[in-house]
């Protein structure tokens, strides 16, 4: 077994850098998160299609559910984004020494949030649009 200079052996060596792999992949998925949030908060899709952007029955009805739709999301995932970013650099440091094992778990739970996202948007969009995709009230938002 080969030993450095300050006493570490290769073997700890690459655990630490293994460590710090496992920690960078576990804030990947807040960061996508947040990123994708930026992105359709200045750039959401435009046109309603079925590749990009918050696609659901309802949000897809018209290019108002589906505008209010994808805002609504972008808006979410900012907010959640940062939360879990913290949360999650918190729990690495927390867990830095059990890194193989939590790491995913951590990601698992970075799942929650996704799911409480699209719950929340579908919630906006039943209180703020009827079964037709027609705003309540008889407000029409125009495409601004």
């Amino acid at each position: 077994m080969m030993i450095y200079a300050d006493g570490y052996s290769i073997c700890c060596h690459r655990k630490n850098k293994m460590k710090i792999f496992l920690i960078l992949m576990t804030e990947l998925t807040p960061a996508l998160i947040l990123g994708i949030g930026y992105l359709f908060k200045k750039h959401y899709p435009k046109d309603i299609n079925g590749l990009i952007g918050y696609r659901t029955r309802r949000s897809m009805m018209n290019m108002d559910t589906w505008s209010f739709a994808n805002r609504c999301m972008a808006f979410l995932c900012i907010r959640w984004g940062w939360l879990l970013l913290f949360l999650t650099l918190a729990l690495d440091l927390i867990f830095y020494k059990q890194m193989e094992t939590v790491s995913t778990i951590i990601v698992l739970l970075q799942l929650i949030p996704l799911f409480i996202c699209i719950f929340q948007v579908e919630k906006k969009l039943k209180e703020t649009f009827d079964e037709n995709g027609k705003r309540k009230g008889g407000y029409y938002e125009s495409k601004t």
